[in-house]
């Protein structure tokens, strides 16, 4: 009987495991914002659970840049998806977006298309100011490593970002770009956590008060 019971346990700490690993990687597609909608330094808005934050940006001589925004876009008139994904995506001018997860990640990926030849990226603190997304492909950046698989065009290129190791904070912006499917990936602690709490429930005697 004890050597079925444990059995049954493995099965559930299992099947936990692999329902909660799939059921919170977070995924943006953003088709949950108001088309056209736009917000400026400042302002806050939720898409998926996720709260972004609109800040400046900075543009390439060092200073500081107040005046851009963020657009719920989906097509710029070049008669297809600026970022490569499909339905809604985010036109950023001239500022930063910094993606609260609030929890720690492993792993970030997103499509991007760049038309404006200047951008900023943040990850756990260090901030880089760069051209061109293939100016940080193969790099490390607060301790991550950067990949981008980039068409190649300076200023009007399109590709995907990928960010891995531990993320406890990610900032993004461009004078020109949008962004579409960002994919974070939770640390496996915190799914093993909450699957342990679901394991205590579960074990706890019926009409325990404890």
């Amino acid at each position: 009987m004890k050597k079925r019971i444990w059995y049954i346990w493995v099965l559930l700490v299992f099947g936990l495991w692999g329902g909660l690993a799939s059921a919170t990687v977070i995924t943006l597609d953003f088709e949950d914002l108001t088309l056209g909608q736009s917000y400026s330094v400042g302002d806050s808005f939720t898409t998926s659970g996720v709260v972004i934050t609109v800040e400046q940006f900075q543009i390439p001589e060092g200073n500081w840049d107040t005046y851009g925004d963020v657009t719920v876009d989906t097509d710029t008139g070049l008669g297809f998806n600026t970022a490569g994904g499909s339905g809604n995506e985010l036109g950023v001018s001239g500022v930063n977006l910094y993606f609260d997860f609030d929890t720690t990640l492993i792993g970030l990926e997103l499509l991007y298309g760049d038309f404006g030849g200047n951008l900023n990226i943040e990850l756990n603190g260090d901030f880089v100011n760069f051209g061109n997304f293939i100016d940080i492909d193969n790099t490390t950046i607060g301790g991550t490593s950067i990949s981008t698989l980039d068409n190649g065009t300076p200023g009007q290129s399109t590709g995907t970002l990928s960010v891995v190791g531990t993320i406890q904070s990610f900032r993004i912006g461009g004078g020109e770009l949008w962004i579409d499917d960002v994919v974070a990936i939770p640390e496996p602690a915190t799914l093993l956590l909450l699957g342990l709490g679901s394991l205590a429930l579960l074990r706890r005697p019926r009409g325990s008060n404890r």
